[in-house]
């Protein structure tokens, strides 16, 4: 067997539209993909769902991945003939240790790429509303790492040329050493007075930013519990930024959204809501096999025939292939509950009924074809399950890496069966703590129903919205304050 190929990838500094499109390309392509703690684990998603995920961060009662155990696999899953990413938070090269992955995949002559990205040196400033350089403040910028091997984790550096040449300086995870960096660059010459910004989860809407001096700027961190992962940018380049950031001030910032799936498709209004400032995991991913249709009678010899969902249309014309029929011998009056399998018809060139399901009457000489819930709720004589959808187990990791950072503030069910499929998971991963995790969070239900759906379930429900993205993000709006 071949060996693979190992990608290098920066996976940016946090947003998940802040991947490059080649890292985004290698995610989708990857066979195994390993990971940091400062990866956004929505990015995930974008990999194939039969992709092995490997979480290199600390998990609860465990011990960290060490770095040679990570190269190993890595070279280990690459002669099996896979494609390995190996997933690193900002730029692989600017902290990230990419050389000593490098020299080990040259040591075992495995093929490897590096693939740059965008570092939170730069980016999260940027989502502060500051440049790193600005003609009238900055000529010259610097990264450097916060902490060292050294037995106190001081940054051991030459203070007087930094302090007195350089404009502005990046630090790393330098909240811990705080104190340390500021007395050291005012010792060596930095005036107390010059402006000091610090960016806590830069460009995650969780984002927070507080700025100072050299001279108060611990004060200030210490106040508003400013913790790692953080960037503390010192110069009077802070000053060109704004009072509040474009970021910060977005209407959904704060706002970790979990919209819940039911079906095999995404939505498509996370787009919205991410623009205006949200994080959103839309989820669980759903796999969908169409089943033979045991029970339609091949001379078709029905009045009607009733189609619940798009994917049931599909499973009725993949019947009619096996059969070597076509859709001039179908001679049924076809009937849609749903405007999607509407649609879908009509992506075939047919123009059927469409009543709801509300509309829609039992009669003898009718076949349905739905959804499992649908044919039990209907109870009909004559009906087939028209597909089966079952969650993918990599989605799930998804959202146990969600739980784990306890990223997701809020909540949003579509329907009636996404409250039932969230309240399952959220039991079988809880395990009898469900009722106080479901108690912190911000409950969104699409129309009365799915409320009602909810309080049954005992939930708390902030409020109901219409069955748009704009409607759920103006009833957020409305009901809620940013959470900061």
């Amino acid at each position: 067997m071949a060996d693979g190929k190992v990608f290098l990838v920066g996976a940016g500094p946090g947003n998940e539209g802040l991947i490059t499109v080649r890292g985004a390309e290698c995610i989708r392509k990857a066979d195994v993909i390993f990971y940091d703690r400062l990866v956004n684990p929505l990015l995930l998603e974008q990999a194939p769902i039969e992709a092995e995920r490997i979480y290199c961060g600390k998990l609860p009662q465990k011990h960290i991945l060490r770095q040679e155990v990570i190269q190993k696999m890595m070279v280990e899953k690459s002669r099996e003939g896979k494609r390995v990413v190996r997933l690193k938070g900002g730029d692989p090269g600017v902290f990230g240790r990419v050389g000593e992955e490098a020299a080990v995949m040259e040591e075992n002559s495995i093929e490897y790429e590096i693939v740059p990205g965008i570092t939170s040196g730069i980016a999260a400033p940027l989502y502060a509303g500051v440049p790193v350089t600005h003609r009238d403040y900055s000529g010259s910028f610097a990264a450097i790492t916060a902490h060292t091997k050294k037995e106190t984790g001081e940054p051991d550096l030459n203070w007087e040329p930094l302090a007195k040449s350089i404009d502005t300086v990046a630090f790393y995870m330098g909240v811990k050493n705080l104190p340390f960096i500021t007395k050291r660059l005012i010792e060596a010459g930095k005036p107390p007075e010059t402006a000091v910004m610090v960016v806590e989860w830069g460009t995650y809407s969780k984002q927070r930013t507080v700025k100072g001096s050299l001279a108060d700027i611990n004060d200030v961190v210490q106040a508003h519990a400013i913790e790692n992962p953080s960037i503390t940018l010192v110069g009077n380049v802070v000053k060109a930024g704004p009072a509040s950031t474009w970021f910060e001030g977005l209407p959904l910032f704060g706002r970790y959204m979990w919209h819940v799936r039911t079906t095999s498709g995404a939505s498509g209004w996370s787009s919205e809501w991410k623009s205006q400032g949200a994080e959103v995991y839309e989820g669980p991913v759903w796999q969908e096999t169409l089943p033979e249709l045991i029970h339609l009678q091949k001379d078709l010899s029905y009045d009607e025939i009733v189609f619940e969902t798009a994917i049931d249309v599909e499973a009725f014309m993949a019947q009619l292939k096996n059969w070597r029929l076509d859709l001039r011998q179908v001679d049924c009056h076809l009937v849609t509950v749903t405007r999607r399998a509407e649609e879908k018809w009509k992506a075939y060139g047919v123009f059927p009924e469409y009543r709801s399901k509300e509309e829609w009457k039992h009669a003898e000489a009718v076949h349905v074809i739905g959804s499992e819930e649908w044919i039990k709720e209907i109870n009909h004589s004559s009906s087939d399950i028209g597909h089966v959808l079952s969650s993918v187990s990599s989605s799930d990791h998804t959202l146990e890496r969600l739980l784990a950072d306890n990223a997701i503030n809020t909540v949003i069910f579509p329907c009636r069966k996404a409250v039932t499929v969230a309240v399952e998971k959220i039991n079988s991963l809880y395990n009898g703590e469900a009722e106080l995790w479901w108690s912190q969070k911000t409950i969104v239900c699409v129309g009365e129903g799915t409320k009602e759906q909810a309080e049954g379930y005992g939930l708390r429900v902030d409020t109901i919205a219409g069955a748009s993205s704009e409607a759920v993000s103006t009833s957020i709006q409305k009901c809620f304050s940013p959470i900061l």
